[in-house]
């Protein structure tokens, strides 16, 4: 799906080994349909901030708004424990209309900030 939908990524290496280090900071929400997922994300939590790391839904959480729910549920997990900020990622309204429909929709607040990286050899 990321490279149909031309998102842009860390290597799926990297949550592992965030999960691996630290299993307290990272946290898989899923929505269930039926008994079936129909949408996920996954936070990563580092100090009093927490990241969107990725998300996926299905057409039926699409039909649903399941994201939407577990955002709400995410955003309440990262509170109770000591989350004060929440970086949903970048937003771009041409490439992927959507998805920026969703992070603005959810009330954050888009700033213009420039990234910082850390190249980690082997990951």
């Amino acid at each position: 799906m990321r490279a149909a939908r031309r998102y842009r990524a860390l290597h799926p290496d990297f949550a592992r080994a965030w999960a691996a280090t630290a299993p307290e900071a990272a946290r898989l929400f899923v929505a269930d349909l039926d008994g079936s997922p129909v949408a996920a994300m996954l936070m990563l939590r580092h100090g009093r901030r927490a990241t969107y790391h990725l998300g996926w839904s299905g057409p039926e959480g699409r039909a649903v708004s399941a994201h939407h729910l577990l955002l709400t549920h995410a955003a309440g997990w990262l509170a109770d424990r000591g989350v004060t900020t929440l970086d949903l990622g970048t937003v771009d309204s041409a490439g992927n209309p959507g998805l920026a429909a969703f992070k603005t929709g959810s009330g954050a607040r888009l700033r213009p900030l420039g990234g910082s990286w850390l190249a980690i050899p082997g990951l």
